[in-house]
């Protein structure tokens, strides 16, 4: 995914493949993160939605962090 604000410094793949957190690095060193989940919409098909989004952190690896207390399938994964 692309963000206005930074630049993907880190990504993990749930083993479905059908939620991945992106954790984003912005120019000024502030990260924060973002999970994203496939849906399906009989119309238009598979998309990616975002599921949560964090607030800011004071770096990419407080947010990485914060991200394996928060999201649940990470936990499981740690």
């Amino acid at each position: 995914m692309a963000f206005l604000d930074g630049e993907v410094w880190h990504k993990v793949v749930h083993p479905s493949g059908h939620k991945t957190l992106e954790v984003v690095l912005r120019p000024d060193g502030v990260g924060r993160f973002v999970e994203w989940t496939q849906e399906h919409d009989e119309y238009s098909g598979d998309y990616w939605a975002p599921s949560f989004e964090s607030g800011l952190y004071s770096s990419a690896e407080d947010a990485l962090a914060e991200a394996h207390k928060v999201l649940g399938w990470l936990k499981a994964a740690d």
